[in-house]
């Protein structure tokens, strides 16, 4: 289940859907990201819907290892995303991600905590 949510949150990625993204988090979820953590559903939904004009084209997510933490699962791993940035230039940015989910009251999974950390170089072509 863990897996097919990631997955999911992977094409809603790509499709740029940052309501749908956002709603994939915990009300009191955190992405923390090298530009700093965003805490809450509408900061993570705010911080996607202004995305500058960059567009993503595509996400790669692979898992490398999950464990059970209590009622939480820890799932790390790494996402590959290819994005056109304003200026018409493609980029690709690797990079490691760890993952914490909790299931809510209607057992649906949520991510709690959401941490990337870049893993590689960006590349333009």
């Amino acid at each position: 289940q863990i897996e097919k949510s990631m997955q999911r949150y992977g094409t809603l990625l790509l499709s740029m859907d940052a309501g749908a993204v956002s709603n994939m988090y915990a009300p009191d979820g955190i992405w923390e990201r090298t530009s700093g953590p965003l805490t809450g559903r509408d900061a993570i939904r705010n911080a996607l819907a202004n995305s500058n004009g960059i567009t993503v084209l595509a996400v790669d997510i692979k898992t490398s290892y999950m464990s059970y933490n209590g009622p939480a699962v820890v799932q790390t791993g790494d996402i590959i995303q290819t994005v056109k940035l304003p200026n018409g230039k493609t980029v690709n940015s690797a990079a490691r991600f760890e993952a914490t989910w909790i299931r809510s009251s209607t057992g649906e999974w949520w991510i709690k905590r959401m941490s990337t950390r870049p893993n590689a170089k960006a590349s333009g072509t």
